[in-house]
């Protein structure tokens, strides 16, 4: 995903059959909500997707168990 103009992204991710997106902070622009809700898509945000895909020992996996303790995960 890019920074400027995510929603242009999204019209390829339509045009693909995709029909799940997660959009990363900074990506997560209202133009970018709207088309993905136009497009009927199931849209995550406001979660760092790293924080849920990452593996072994990073800065991402030490926010999820941070985030596992305080209940926001």
């Amino acid at each position: 995903m890019t920074k400027t103009r995510p929603e242009d992204v999204v019209d390829a991710l339509e045009q693909k059959g995709i029909k799940e997106i997660w959009l990363h902070w900074m990506t997560e622009t209202p133009e970018a909500q709207e088309k993905c809700r136009d497009y009927n898509m199931h849209l995550i945000i406001g979660r760092c997707p790293m924080m849920y895909l990452g593996h072994g020992v990073s800065i991402h996996t030490m926010h999820r168990e941070i985030a596992k303790l305080i209940g926001k995960y």
